[in-house]
Formats: structure tokens, sequence, C-alpha cells
């Protein structure tokens, strides 16, 4: 007798350690809990059931042209529970740290590994100075152009693309 339950992130059939979504579709929990982390990990806040339903061509998955299966959001509450029952804090903490950001477009969080201070900056006052470790940074290039302006550093740029644009032709 056959398995109704197949995980479609792993493929596999054992039925324990699964969550089933508000949609319906059900997951092995690590399973759906890397990839919430890989999807936060890049920015996104707002993420699907990942289920793509079973005659899906793969040339539509890869073109990516529009939405494929399922259209359920993950609700935030779910993510957090997940998280919480397969321990650690980590994933919470960076899903805040990117809803802050996302919610004041003028806060910049400081570039140096580990810093992780956020503070409000703005496009018309570019140079940053991090209020906890010191550090300069540009609320627009981040950390690319320490020590000169932005208009310097964007000119340089204009010249290195001009200069590979060369060679490519």
């Amino acid at each position: 007798l056959q398995s109704a339950f197949l995980c479609k992130i792993c493929y596999t059939d054992e039925e324990e350690n699964t969550i089933r979504l508000r949609c319906g579709h059900r997951w092995h929990k690590e399973c759906l809990m890397q990839l919430l982390r890989s999807k936060v990990a890049d920015g996104k806040l707002k993420i699907l059931c990942p289920d793509v339903g079973d005659d899906v061509d793969e040339r539509e998955l890869l073109g990516n042209a529009r939405q494929i299966g399922c259209t359920q959001e993950i609700a935030k509450e779910t993510m957090f529970a997940l998280a919480n029952e397969l321990g650690g804090t980590a994933f919470q903490e960076q899903y805040t740290r990117f809803e802050e950001l996302d919610q004041n477009p003028n806060v910049r969080e400081c570039p140096v590994d580990g810093c992780g201070h956020r503070q409000e900056g703005s496009e018309r006052s570019p140079q940053m100075q991090c209020e906890k470790c010191g550090l300069e940074y540009c609320f627009i290039h981040y950390a690319a152009h320490p020590g000169e302006t932005c208009r310097t550093y964007e000119q340089k740029q204009r010249r290195t693309n001009a200069d590979h644009a060369k060679f490519v032709k």
C-alpha cells in the first residue's frame, strides 16, 4: 500500500514530522524550514506555499513567467512556530531584521559582519558613520567606496563598465 503523502521538497513519503499549511499542503517540517531559511536569507518576507501541483511542465517552472501552483502565503506566525519547534532563534531574528528594514526605506544596516547596527540615513546626505562600530559607509552604495564621494565612485564605475564593454564586443 503506497502512502498518499509525498514531500515535494525532498521527494520522500515518510509521514513523520510533517506540517500541514492552511492551504492543505503538507511538508516535512525540516524541509519546509530549510526552504524558509533560504528565502528569508534572500530578503524575501512574503513566502508562498511551494506546492506547484502535479502536472506542471519543467519549462513553466524555469520560465518563472507567472505564479505557478499554490498562491497561499505562509503566515509569519506559522513560520515562527515552526522555527521555535525546530530550535533556535536565528530565523526569527533574521526575518525581523529584514522586516524592519523593509518597513523603513531610510534605514540601513552597518555592513560590518557581526555589527548589525541599524540607523537612518538619506540619499541627500549619503555618507554615514555607524554609531556602534564607527565604520564609514554609504547610504546608496554601502561599503563600496570608503573615503570617496558617491560621484567619484560612480564616475569610476562608468569608466570601468565602458572599459569592460570594449572587451565584450
